[in-house]
């Protein structure tokens, strides 16, 4: 992530922080990992760069997910959010969590 993204994305800082709190908590005993903007977002897009992606940075990105989106929360505020507003449902999701909508697209496909 570049400084400027950084500055006006919040829901992008939390992520890359609890990223990188996973690398800590997942990959600390073996040794530094290092997350490369070349690694983590590819510029190339094709099913054989998504293959070569670093097991470690899925990882991270799970752990990630979890700690800012807990499953059994976003059940749960699903569901209610659903009933009032069905409409709304995605972008209520995204501000309750502080959540980008990719981020939060990625976790509901997971988890409902």
């Amino acid at each position: 992530m570049n400084a400027a993204e950084a500055r006006e994305s919040r829901p992008r800082r939390r992520f890359t922080i609890s990223h990188e709190v996973g690398h800590w908590c997942l990959h600390r005993t073996g040794g530094a990992v290092w997350c490369r903007s070349q690694a983590v977002d590819p510029a190339d897009d094709s099913a054989e760069a998504r293959r070569a992606y670093p097991p470690e940075e899925t990882e991270a990105n799970e752990f990630a997910a979890a700690l800012l989106m807990p499953a059994h929360l976003i059940r749960r505020h699903y569901e209610r959010l659903r009933r009032r507003d069905p409409d709304g449902t995605f972008q209520a999701l995204c501000a309750t969590f502080e959540a980008s909508g990719a981020a939060m697209s990625r976790r509901l496909r997971r988890v409902i």
